[in-house]
């Protein structure tokens, strides 16, 4: 489907959107209470453009992780698999708080390790403006070898689309009926090949 998508997460990015775009890419969207949230920013723009959202098209990004039989949200397998978006959703929410100073904006999945992430990033030594330089370190690529400790369980379940095929499956589809029209995997490049014939073999023949 051809058309002007427009990327964003922030609230007037979202009204963007809606005003002029043809579709949405948004981190989370397969999250049916973040894309509830989008989707409605992005009718308040059509709305306000005098606008209808007759074909308008929503695309997450996001990563999976493909459970073998047996295997668990430890192994270093789906660590490493998933370690690259979960540093991506720390970055992300670490980037809203910072200028937001709201702790709601911050996931229940990840209150665990929100202090110790702040304790990290102020013990990095970088001057405060130029953090942003440096927060990004292998974005979407691969994780920063100091963030390793980041990658929980709760972590991996909370940013990733993660489970045996049938689960992601099923996730899919519960996101699709929410208003979901596409996913765009983002996986770390050492494990791209892996996790797209995962993805192709196992979850796609049950969406």
């Amino acid at each position: 489907m051809l058309g002007d998508y427009v990327a964003g997460n922030g609230p007037l990015a979202l009204k963007t959107a809606g005003r002029f775009g043809d579709g949405l890419i948004s981190i989370f969207n397969e999250q049916p209470d973040v894309l509830e949230f989008n989707l409605g920013k992005v009718r308040e723009g059509a709305e306000a453009a005098g606008r209808t959202l007759d074909n308008f098209h929503t695309t997450t990004l996001t990563t999976a992780v493909v459970l073998r039989p047996g295997e668990s949200l430890t192994d270093e397998r789906v660590i490493e698999t998933a370690g690259s978006w979960v540093a991506v959703a720390i970055h992300f929410v670490y980037e809203v708080w910072r200028y937001t100073k709201d702790d709601a904006v911050v996931p229940e999945y990840m209150k665990n390790i929100w202090e110790e992430y702040i304790d990290h990033i102020a013990n990095i030594g970088i001057a405060e403006e130029k953090v942003h330089q440096v927060l990004h370190e292998g974005h979407c690529s691969y994780y920063p070898p100091q963030e390793r400790k980041f990658i929980t369980p709760e972590m991996i379940e909370g940013a990733c689309m993660v489970g045996g095929p049938s689960e992601i499956a099923e996730q899919i589809r519960a996101a699709e009926k929410g208003g979901l029209n596409e996913v765009s995997l983002l996986p770390p490049i050492k494990h791209i090949r892996e996790v797209a014939k995962d993805f192709a073999e196992q979850v796609i023949p049950l969406v």
